[in-house]
């Protein structure tokens, strides 16, 4: 299961805001634990890699801008770099941390990078929760703003000894088709979908940089079999309509303009819950987001065209977005009572 506060941690010391008492801290579980540091070097390599997609999105286009037009007639203000000493960028983001990667005494005694400060603001994702009694539609991808739809699905309480990770409901999956006909006899998996209009968001947007993180929890019961569960998390960027949206994926238009998606194996654990998450940067063009969550068998067993679930649950979805905006940009998601 997924640590909280180790990731809590990490995040912190990666964006530069980590206090001198919570460094120890994460020094210490660093030091004493190959799975923290396994932990470490997941977060820090999607770390490194989002800073290299804002190092091509933010300084390339400001050279451009200060180069264009030939010869200047005044120098113009230093464009600022992102400088990656010659070791490796993993070592960077780790540097500042005494790590027991190479023996308990390693120590890196570089300086970290400068990268920038960005503040957590929570999106308001429609029953994010899953407490409200509103039924997941079985209509396969939205149009429309503020609802769930996807597969068959429902809301539950407890059951199959599995409990809400937090509150009276649960979000569990039921099929892998939903009302469409052409969702039968090809496709296994089970989805559901939110549409998340950030129209509101585009000042904050095109501020830059702004990074959209969704995550949620889930758990299942263990299959007889032994077979294997995967979880899949997936958030896009759109520019445009929602109309375009029922195609997209069946047609492989291809028409969003960002994406990014993590995956995790289920450990089949009733009395655990599992934390899945995926971390995008957003286009200052972005209109609407998509955020996804799906279950994928790893030996499906069709009956009648669709695969039945017989117990897979997410609970406490968040999608939230980081800027360099400190005030607040939305209101949170639905709470947990």
């Amino acid at each position: 299961m997924t640590d909280e506060r180790l990731d809590d941690l990490i995040d912190q010391h990666l964006n530069g805001t980590l206090s001198a008492a919570r460094r120890r801290e994460l020094e210490e579980r660093l030091l004493h634990s190959a799975t923290d540091r396994a932990r470490f070097w997941e977060l820090a390599e999607i770390h490194v890699m989002l800073q290299e997609v804002l190092q091509q999105r933010l300084v390339q286009p400001a050279i451009r801008e200060v180069t264009a037009g030939g010869r200047l007639e005044s120098a113009p203000a230093p464009v600022k770099r992102w400088k990656w000493l010659p070791w490796s960028p993993l070592a960077a983001a780790a540097a500042g941390l005494a790590l027991g990667i190479f023996g308990a005494s390693a120590a890196w005694a570089y300086a970290s990078p400068a990268l920038p400060v960005l503040f957590k603001h929570v999106l308001a994702l429609a029953n994010a929760a899953f407490e409200q009694n509103v039924e997941p539609l079985p209509n396969g991808v939205p149009i429309q703003f503020g609802i769930w739809s996807g597969d068959y699905a429902k809301l539950v309480g407890p059951e199959q000894g599995i409990a809400p990770k937090n509150g009276r409901q649960m979000f569990r999956f039921l099929r892998s088709d939903s009302v469409d006909p052409a969702s039968r006899g090809s496709i296994f998996h089970s989805n559901i979908y939110q549409v998340v209009d950030i129209r509101n968001l585009r000042e904050a947007i095109a501020d830059g940089p702004a990074i959209a993180d969704w995550s949620v929890w889930v758990n299942c019961v263990a299959s007889p079999t032994g077979e294997q569960t995967k979880f899949v998390a997936s958030v896009w960027a759109f520019a445009g309509d929602t109309s375009i949206l029922p195609r997209n994926w069946p047609d492989k238009l291809y028409q969003e303009i960002a994406y990014s998606s993590w995956n995790i194996t289920a450990d089949a654990d009733p009395l655990t819950w599992q934390r899945i998450a995926c971390t995008m940067v957003v286009p200052p063009d972005a209109t609407f987001l998509v955020v996804e969550l799906k279950v994928v068998p790893s030996n499906p067993h069709p009956v009648d065209g669709a695969v039945s679930f017989a117990g897979h649950y997410a609970d406490e979805g968040e999608l939230s977005l980081r800027t360099k905006t400190r005030g607040p940009v939305n209101l949170l998601s639905s709470p947990k009572s």
